[in-house]
């Protein structure tokens, strides 16, 4: 989740855009729970559940449990997310009581935990199947130019969507404020790829995470759709978003 993501990096500038909480009572509430705020493991993560919010098809709110080194809280942020075009945006909107579980307890870095090993694929994360060797030229090719910041030329070139609207802030807009720099894919980036085909021929869907100067694999995902005609590999952008 992009807000905690930001918190336990202690970005609260990050935050501020993205928060009906002013950034004094978020520091002051966080502080108040005696440890600083961890990362959520993969099982906490894949349990929270998303609830309709206000009566509208395109929002919903996830309460976010949070937990230190020492355990949990029992307090979670509440988050609203809205779908906008290309991207959700989420906003905190509160800290809430929350029931602590053993799953919410579990306090592991996201990254480290996603390394579990699938007997299917050797060494590579549970659930992916990474994109063929031929796309990837394709693919790096893109994200160089993300890394770059050539978001008018990706749009120009049909590779990444136009904005629809001025609520639409565009599909740069996580790479934008995310707190680090993205950078070229390092060969370690394939095992973090997946692709799925979408029962148009020739056509998949495909997510890479996305790599940071600061931090390596990142907490950025870029979603998207390969066609392979045979003759020629094309990628096009739908959304970037964050854990």
């Amino acid at each position: 989740m992009f807000p905690l993501n930001l918190l336990v990096k202690e970005a609260f500038g990050a935050v501020r855009p993205f928060s009906r909480m002013d950034e004094t009572n978020l520091r002051q509430r966080l502080a108040s729970l005696g440890g600083r705020v961890q990362p959520l493991s993969p099982q906490a993560v894949r349990e929270l559940t998303a609830r309709p919010a206000g009566g509208r098809p395109d929002q919903f709110d996830i309460v976010v449990p949070l937990v230190t080194a020492d355990g949990p809280t029992g307090v979670g942020l509440l988050v609203r997310v809205t779908e906008r075009g290309s991207y959700y945006r989420p906003e905190v909107l509160s800290l809430v009581d929350v029931g602590s579980t053993e799953a919410q307890g579990r306090a592991a870095d996201v990254r480290d935990a996603r390394l579990a090993r699938s007997p299917g694929w050797q060494g590579i994360p549970d659930g992916l199947r990474p994109v063929p060797e031929r796309w990837r030229p394709v693919i790096a090719g893109v994200v160089r130019r993300l890394a770059a910041g050539d978001y008018a030329g990706l749009v120009r070139d049909g590779v990444a969507p136009a904005s629809e609207g001025p609520d639409d802030l565009g599909f740069e807009h996580w790479v934008v404020e995310y707190p680090a720099t993205v950078v070229d894919l390092p060969d370690d980036a394939w095992a973090f790829t997946d692709h799925q085909p979408t029962g148009e021929q020739d056509v998949w869907d495909v997510s890479v995470d996305l790599w940071t100067a600061e931090e390596g694999r990142s907490d950025l995902t870029l979603e998207g759709q390969v066609r392979d005609t045979g003759s020629a590999v094309t990628l096009c952008i739908k959304r970037i978003h964050t854990l």
